[in-house]
């Protein structure tokens, strides 16, 4: 998985707990759904 995508997801996360306060799982899911999109198309452009 790239390092740059963790990064991103880490900077997303971040910026969530920031202004909205929360750690919780569902203030999470749109960045962890993000990342998992991501590293899938990245996948599919190697397998191909």
């Amino acid at each position: 998985m790239s390092v740059q995508l963790i990064q991103q997801y880490h900077a997303q996360v971040e910026k969530i707990i920031r202004y909205g306060g929360s750690r919780n799982e569902g203030s999470v899911r749109k960045p962890f759904q993000d990342l998992l999109e991501q590293y899938a198309r990245q996948r599919n452009k190697v397998e191909k």
